[in-house]
Order: C-alpha cells, then sequence, then structure tokens
C-alpha cells in the first residue's frame, strides 16, 4: 500500500485531453468527464499513463466532491486500497471536483463490473437498484474464483477491510457497479490471475449530504443517531433482503473468522486520528471556489471519531 499523497497546489485540468471514449462519463449520479493528463505535468504524482476522472457534486450538496478527497486519505491511513483523489478544478468553467486516478491501463488488464456477476448468479437480478445485492452470493463467487486458483487475495480479508472502511466513512453506495474483479492476463501461459478493484466511488459518504448551519446545534446523542442510521447498500443473503448496518456487518464477518476480526482490529489500532486531523487542516489550505470549509472539516473529523470508537467496540 503506498503512502498517501498529499497535494500542495490545486490541480487545474483546463488543458488536459478529453477521453475521446469517456469524455462524458455516463455512469453514477453526479456529472464527471474523463480526461488524460498532458505529457509534462508541475504534479509528479499524476500518472500520465492513465485517464482520470474529474468528479463533480450533485447540485444540492456543492462541496460534496470534497467527500471522495477525504475519503481517499482515510484510505491510506486505515491501509485499504482507494485510487488517488485529488481537489481540481477546470478554470474554463470555473467548476470544482475531485480529480480521481482511474485504477488500470486500458488494454493492460480487464476490468468487470460486480452487477455482471451478481447478474449470472442470480437469473432475476435487477441491475438498476440491485435489491438482491448481498455477501452471500459474492462469497460463493470469490470461492469458485479461490478453488480455481486464479483469485490473488483473500477474499475474505478483502471484504472485511471494505466492510471496515465503509463503516469508518459512513459510505452507503458500494453497490453492484462500485466494485469489481480485474483481469491481469499472462500472455506468453494464456492464462488470467484476478484481483478486487480498489475501493472507489465514496463520496456517498463523510456526511456529505448534512448542511453546517442546520447541525450546529447537534450533541453527541444527536451525532450518535445519525451514525447509528447508516446502512450499507449490500444485504446480507438472499432470504433476507433487509439493509445491514454499518456495525452489524463488520460484526457478522468477523463472527466466525477471529483471525479476521483481530486483522480487522489491528488496523483500526494503527489509524491515527492525530495524523487525520493534520491532513483535514491541510486540505482546508488548499484554494478553490470551493473550498474545504473548517466546519466540513470539523464535521468529518467527529464523524471519523465516533465511528473509530464504535468500531473498537465491535473488534474488541
Amino acid at each position: 500500500m503506498p503512502p498517501s499523497i498529499l497535494q500542495s497546489k490545486v490541480i487545474d485540468v483546463s488543458s488536459w485531453k478529453l477521453d475521446d471514449q469517456f469524455g462524458s462519463y455516463p455512469e453514477g449520479a453526479r456529472e464527471k468527464s474523463a480526461f488524460f493528463p498532458p505529457d509534462y505535468l508541475e504534479f509528479d504524482f499524476i500518472n500520465t499513463q492513465k485517464r482520470y476522472l474529474f468528479k463533480r457534486s450533485r447540485r444540492m450538496y456543492p462541496d460534496q466532491f470534497w467527500a471522495e478527497i477525504v475519503a481517499y486519505q482515510v484510505g491510506c491511513l486505515l491501509g485499504v486500497e482507494v485510487p488517488p483523489a485529488f481537489a481540481s478544478y477546470n478554470s474554463d468553467d470555473n467548476t470544482c471536483g475531485a480529480l480521481i486516478e482511474w485504477f488500470y491501463i486500458d488494454n493492460e488488464v480487464f476490468y468487470v463490473q460486480g452487477g455482471n456477476y451478481m447478474q449470472n448468479a442470480i437469473p432475476d437480478f435487477e441491475r438498476k437498484l440491485g435489491a438482491k445485492h448481498n455477501y452471500h452470493t459474492i462469497s460463493a463467487i470469490s470461492r469458485v474464483l479461490n478453488r480455481a486458483k486464479i483469485l490473488i487475495v483473500d477474499w475474505q480479508v478483502h471484504w472485511g477491510q471494505a466492510f471496515l472502511f465503509d463503516a469508518l466513512i459512513g459510505n452507503s453506495d458500494r453497490h453492484q457497479d462500485n466494485w469489481g474483479l480485474l483481469w491481469f492476463p499472462d500472455k506468453s501461459k494464456g492464462t488470467f490471475k484476478i484481483n478486487y478493484s480498489p475501493l472507489f466511488d465514496n463520496g456517498t459518504a463523510l456526511g456529505h449530504e448534512l448542511f453546517e448551519h442546520k447541525i450546529s446545534h447537534w450533541d453527541d446523542k444527536r451525532y450518535s443517531s445519525y451514525i447509528n442510521n447508516g446502512y450499507h447498500h449490500m444485504k446480507w443473503n438472499l432470504d433476507d433482503l433487509s439493509r445491514v448496518g454499518h456495525m452489524d456487518m463488520v460484526k457478522r464477518v468477523t463472527q466466525d473468522n477471529l483471525v479476521l476480526k483481530a486483522h480487522l482490529a489491528n488496523m483500526l489500532n494503527n489509524f491515527s486520528m492525530d495524523e487525520l486531523h493534520n491532513t483535514l487542516s491541510t486540505l482546508q489550505g488548499l484554494e478553490l471556489p470551493i473550498k474545504f470549509s473548517e466546519g466540513r472539516s470539523n464535521l468529518m473529523f467527529k464523524l471519523i471519531s465516533m465511528r473509530h470508537n464504535l468500531l473498537k467496540s465491535v473488534l474488541s
């Protein structure tokens, strides 16, 4: 897991080349464009071989794009793989967004969305809402790949870490097309190895929909109520299609796996709230038309801190 990249200057994408294939990226609820960076940039952390998504906020939540940027930093501190996300804007139209590095290079790796696998496993799976998106079916798919010896990661660890990360940021949108599998070809042997995609699309999290002026009176009891009402998109199994709470999902996947439970507890113990505070302070200093306000920073820190403590109790 590479260390996080914390930018000191905002990236302007107005001179970047619009992707011919995905100039207007069609998937998801928020408007986004795909760009390729120019060959020469002052930012040495930009990979000129990859496309980047310039992801804007929903109109009703103008600063939502900051959730993607902060979620990337949280993922790095936690030790999970999240695509790098940077504060950016387009000076041509003065729009702000998160500039997110895509996680594979075209024609070198092949990506298949999770929804494809769910449709193959569940004949009447409805793709738009994904009401039958569930962990037990994903487990069955993962076991098949594992028995075939083509899955290069421990699938239980991957999903345990994903649920831990989503619980820490309060992500309610890990739907069937917000995860997938990367196929790495070995052309000399005519075979493939498979890995899960990084944990991308994290903007529906971190209290993005809360307006600072409307929660200024909240006490810890009100914050706790908000956190306890956080649920995953993913269900537990096909026999019970009720939504699962963030903390409950972590509890369920570790209940019969003490090794995984210890691993997640160790990740949580190594997560530094002090480092997070310093990171959020640095992001506040970036100059954008829509800045990362002190109030938004304090809100995110409060939510993560409370969730961190709850997860500690779950994994104790």
